[in-house]
Parts: C-alpha cells; sequence; structure tokens
C-alpha cells in the first residue's frame, strides 16, 4: 500500500440543492482518479436503532489496498453533517437522487463500485440495473442488506426491539453496539462517541421530526415494499447483468442468513457473477468483527471487476 493512500481525509462538499441553493456534505475519501468505489452507510436516519454516519466506514478506508482507485464514503441525507431537504431523501429514489448529485460534482466517473450496508442496500440495487447519473455500476456488494432481503413468514427478530431511553445517548448507542456487534470491544469508543454526535447534530434532528409524522413513516415503508417488489420482478423477468456479492455476518440482528439465502437465489437468476460470503463470528457490524477478511473482500471484488489494472 503506497503512503499516498494511507489517509483517509474528512471534508466537506457544497452540492446545489435546487431552488434552495446549496447544502453541504460531510465526505470521507482517500485516492484519487475517476474510478470510484462509493460506500453508502448503515442507519436509518431519524430511526433507531443507532445514528449512522460515514464514520463507519472510515477504518475500511484506511484498511483497504486499492491503489489508484478514489474511495468514497459520504453521509447520506439526515446523518451526520449531511442535511436533509424533506422526507423524500429518505426514499430509494432520494437516495439514488443524491448519489447522483454528488458523483456529477465529484466527477468524472469511468468506473464505479458500490458497496451498500444495510438500508441503503435497496437503492444500491437499484443503481446497479439503472445506473446512476449516466453511470453504469461495475460492481455491487450488499452487506446484511436487510431491506432488500424478503420476509416471507420469517419470525420476528425483537434483538433491536424498545432500546432504553432516552433515545440517542452514550447509554443507548452502547446498547445497539452490543447487539450490532459480534465483539462490541472491537467498535472503537470513537465510533460511538461519533454515533451520539450525529444524533445531536441538525441533520440528524431534522430526520427525527420527518419520522415523527406517522404518515410518513407510513410513506417510507410503503416505498420500501415497491422497490422490493420492482427488484423481485426485475430478477425474475430479466435478471442482473452486473457482478454482486452478497456479505453476511452469520449473527446479524438485523437480518437472518436465512433470508439472505433467499436474497441470493432471487440474485442469481441472471447472467452476473453471484457470490455469497457468510462470515463467522460477525453480526451486522462485520467491518470491525472481521475488518480483515471484510477489506479483502472488498479489493477482491473491486479487481475482479475492474475493466483494466489501474495506472
Amino acid at each position: 500500500m503506497s503512503e499516498s493512500m494511507t489517509d483517509v481525509a474528512v471534508s466537506t462538499v457544497e452540492l446545489p440543492a435546487g431552488s434552495d441553493g446549496t447544502r453541504q456534505v460531510r465526505l470521507h475519501s482517500r485516492g484519487s482518479g475517476s474510478r470510484v468505489v462509493l460506500f453508502l452507510h448503515p442507519g436509518a436516519p431519524g430511526r433507531p436503532p443507532f445514528a449512522g454516519s460515514s464514520d463507519l466506514f472510515a477504518s475500511t478506508l484506511a484498511g483497504v489496498d486499492l491503489d489508484g482507485y478514489r474511495l468514497l464514503a459520504p453521509d447520506l441525507p439526515g446523518a451526520g453533517g449531511t442535511g436533509l431537504l424533506s422526507a423524500d431523501e429518505l426514499r430509494v429514489d432520494g437516495t439514488i437522487a443524491f448519489v447522483a448529485r454528488l458523483l456529477e460534482e465529484l466527477g468524472p466517473v469511468t468506473e464505479l463500485h458500490v458497496v451498500a450496508q444495510g438500508a441503503p442496500g435497496l437503492a444500491a440495487l437499484k443503481m446497479a440495473r439503472e445506473g446512476v447519473a449516466g453511470i453504469t455500476v461495475t460492481s455491487l456488494m450488499l452487506i446484511g442488506a436487510n431491506t432488500a432481503a424478503p420476509t416471507g413468514d420469517s419470525i420476528q427478530n425483537v434483538s433491536l426491539l424498545n432500546p432504553p431511553r432516552p433515545f440517542w445517548d452514550h447509554r443507548f448507542h452502547n446498547w445497539a453496539v452490543r447487539r450490532l456487534a459480534y465483539v462490541p470491544a472491537l467498535v472503537p469508543d470513537e465510533i460511538v462517541d461519533a454515533m451520539v454526535g450525529n444524533a445531536s447534530g441538525a441533520p440528524h434532528r431534522a430526520a427525527e421530526a420527518a419520522m415523527a409524522d406517522p404518515i410518513a413513516v407510513s410513506a417510507l415503508v410503503g416505498d420500501e415494499l415497491r422497490e422490493q417488489d420492482r427488484l423481485y420482478a426485475y430478477c425474475r423477468n430479466e435478471g442482473y447483468t452486473v457482478p454482486i456479492s452478497l456479505v453476511w455476518g452469520a449473527g446479524d440482528p438485523t437480518v437472518s442468513v436465512a433470508r439472505g439465502s433467499v436474497l441470493a437465489e432471487i440474485l442469481s437468476g441472471g447472467t452476473g457473477h453471484l457470490d455469497f460470503n457468510l462470515i463467522n463470528q460477525a453480526a451486522h457490524l462485520v467491518q470491525f468483527d472481521r475488518a480483515f477478511q471484510f477489506e479483502r473482500a472488498v479489493e477482491q471484488l473491486v479487481r475482479r471487476t475492474s475493466a483494466s489494472t489501474p495506472e
């Protein structure tokens, strides 16, 4: 790994926000060039069980050995330091529109590898079949894709229900980490501090206020169900040509291995290569539970699917 690639930068990018002018987007990044690996962090803005941000991928950006690629991990709308323009940005198409504006601002992009964890998985799957900002997705990695995996007759998982109150303080996030990580001690205190800081920020408070409206919550759930239906119809009628790698923590409390296996079967009908990586001794936060194994999986997918070796 070259020394120039070892440092992860945290910066803000100003993006157009329509008639509202511009807004600041917080971003972790490393490297340079038109070959991009985009990381979409977990955590549903404004809703338990934790206040996520791109900080959850900072150690991954530092740990992967991908010379010649630009690694990007933005705070999604309503998370970390990225403001929420409206509740519509929490929907699948809202996430995709945000990513499109970001890539247009930071481009050009000649190759795009997407790594999505948890909730953004549905948006990433839609980008993989339709592209984003006119860019074709080169490869896709899904980590614990709980919104994409079919529910069916699964028994409700209660491990993340009834978090301690008050919401969003250190006790709340420590509770969440104990359930989301197989080895909670591997999640640095700085990550918990970042989550607490996220929760007190204006973007998260705006998302929380939006999600306090039951109608908005129902609309968001309805959006997920519609996008799931479109995903399954596409897999049945056409099938993915984009290489997809599923990464699943064997102890992930947000989505069972059985549901992950069904999702893998659904996605396997296309011509694109599909692999299912079941990681033992890992829960939802595989980037901390099994950092070395996860980082090598990212490297292997990107290198295997790149059009050619970067200069």
